[in-house]
């Protein structure tokens, strides 16, 4: 049975504390729906959920321990092939680095 996974977007980077999810899709001869796993090594990542068996979603918001890589497996019946992304975390901007733009309307 051939089998392909690949896990998107590939290697993101995101800034701490916005939203996360990743994505899995196996493509196996035979039309066969297989079932996903998802591990990590991001210390943060307990709270690693999934959403639907191929959507791996962090719960709240990303913190810089969220990054690492992220696994995702896909296995059928005597088969099983795995595909892994490397999440980076960037630091947020501090809120006293936003412009603001005022418009004098006079």
């Amino acid at each position: 049975m051939v089998m392909s996974v690949t896990i998107t977007p590939d290697n993101p980077s995101i800034p701490a504390g916005s939203m996360a999810s990743l994505t899995c899709e196996a493509t196996v001869s035979g039309g066969v729906s297989p079932s996903y796993t998802w591990t990590t090594t991001g210390s943060g990542s307990s709270g690693l959920l999934s959403g639907r068996e191929n959507q791996a979603v962090i719960s709240g918001r990303v913190r810089e321990s969220d990054a690492g890589t992220y696994t995702c497996q896909a296995s059928v019946t005597g088969s099983s092939q795995s595909t892994s992304v490397m999440l980076t975390v960037t630091s947020m901007l501090p809120s006293n680095n936003i412009s603001r733009n005022i418009i004098n309307l006079n």
